[in-house]
């Protein structure tokens, strides 16, 4: 295994456990409730807003394009493809639905948001 192939296989590994991340966030009502609706963040600042989640999968890795292309490399099999794929179309249906202009709040009560997570 060369270097690149080391690098690769840790680029690949870090953008997995990014994208793992960030997806627990869509499922974690606890975090949505305390975080998105209450605004109660915590003391050191470290918390990820539902806009920069929505960032990261539409901009950052671009997953709801072609998640194909991860396969291999952040997605182990084609059902992980398949779930994000899934994910990923009802987001942006929702997104399109009510903009990406309102409130992480907006989000989360809207009707759709449960078949988000």
């Amino acid at each position: 295994m060369t270097h690149n192939d080391q690098n690769d296989q840790e680029v690949s590994r870090n953008i997995r456990n990014t994208l793992l991340s960030y997806l627990r966030l869509f499922s974690d009502n606890e975090y949505q409730r305390r975080i998105w609706i209450e605004e109660n963040y915590p003391p050191d600042g470290q918390f990820i807003t539902l806009r920069s989640a929505i960032e990261y999968f539409f901009n950052d890795i671009e997953i709801n394009n072609v998640p194909e292309r991860g396969l291999g490399f952040y997605f182990k099999d084609q059902a992980e493809v398949n779930a994000i794929r899934a994910f990923s179309t009802r987001l942006k249906i929702m997104i399109d639905l009510i903009g990406l202009n309102v409130s992480d709040v907006s989000y989360v009560r809207y009707p759709l948001w449960n078949e988000v997570m």
